[in-house]
């Protein structure tokens, strides 16, 4: 089993090869974007990054033009009706599973072969990902991209609208588009850019000076600033955006996987390794059985994957989302 939730450590990371994609490099689109400024002053900046190669990355023209107009109330209302929109088809399940009792991971023969079983294109690496949140849902994605059978057992009865937006930042974006170019294209033209405006570390309470040593911080003080939109450019990168989560997450259900990947109230509650490269058996709550290659755990930071990989107690797991 592999646990590419919250709490791995960087070697843990580097084992999980395949998820090493979340690093890869991307291709700059050729259309234009448009930078939102802040609410503080009055003018977006169009910028146009125009075509590129590989051997010209990095040396793309960059220019401000006069096109520029301010934040608008339309715009609020766009992103707030995306989101309820995305929110809104959450909560039917659309694209989940149903049971039919024919699904690929109730076959324990195919994958329980003594003496490990070959992995071919028309037989592919089987794997079984716990928790559909959005680290499971870009794991299932690449996977899938590569052409593995993949099956998502998410414990919700549906994708509740919880959460805030998520930024995402240049590199992830690069990952995605890698993994999956739809995937991409929608997060960008549903993202509001933000690698323009100021970013960094703001302090969220008062801090006092111990003994009079050093400086003190006061509630909403900058901790540090940090350039996000030139590095990106100079590297050839999509700048940063920020997404509402449940749009997301419909996204990735929509473009990354196939309907039907995610099975909804499906909480993993063991598991069993067969033998030596002879996969794994995973039991739910509910009794139900199911098998593959291979187990990721993506199930948050009360993960019960983690749980029993590492010989944690029973209050190291728990049904709460993990944000």
């Amino acid at each position: 089993p592999l646990d590419v939730s919250s709490k791995l450590s960087v070697s843990e990371i580097m084992g999980c090869q395949f998820f090493v994609l979340v690093t890869l490099l991307c291709v700059w689109p050729a259309k234009p974007f448009l930078f939102p400024t802040p609410p503080s002053t009055k003018f977006q900046t169009f910028i146009d990054v125009g075509q590129r190669s590989r051997a010209g990355r990095g040396s793309f023209p960059l220019w401000s033009t006069v096109v520029r107009s301010p934040e608008s109330v339309e715009r609020v209302k766009e992103v707030r009706e995306r989101c309820a929109a995305a929110s809104a088809e959450a909560s039917k399940a659309s694209r989940c599973s149903t049971d039919t009792g024919a699904e690929w991971w109730r076959d324990r023969a195919a994958v329980d072969v003594p003496g490990g079983r070959d992995i071919t294109a028309s037989d592919p690496l089987r794997v079984i990902i716990s928790g559909g949140g959005v680290a499971g849902l870009v794991a299932a994605s690449a996977m899938n991209a590569l052409g593995m059978k993949v099956a998502i057992f998410e414990q919700a009865s549906q994708y509740a609208p919880y959460g805030g937006p998520i930024q995402i930042q240049s590199n992830a974006l690069r990952a995605i588009e890698r993994i999956n170019k739809k995937c991409y294209e929608e997060l960008v033209a549903a993202g509001t850019v933000t690698a323009d405006r100021v970013s960094g570390l703001k302090i969220g309470y008062k801090k006092g000076v111990f003994m009079g040593l050093g400086p003190g911080y006061s509630k909403g003080d900058w901790l540090v600033r940090f350039d996000t939109l030139q590095p990106a450019l100079e590297a050839g990168l999509t700048p940063t955006v920020v997404v509402d989560r449940p749009v997301i997450q419909q996204i990735l259900l929509k473009h990354g996987i196939p309907e039907g990947t995610v099975r909804i109230k499906s909480r993993i509650s063991r598991y069993e390794e067969l033998g030596e490269g002879r996969g794994v058996k995973v039991v739910l709550e509910d009794g139900t059985e199911a098998f593959a290659d291979v187990l990721v755990g993506a199930d948050g930071i009360w993960s019960s994957v983690r749980r029993q990989l590492h010989g944690l107690g029973a209050g190291a797991d728990g049904a709460a989302a993990s944000g």
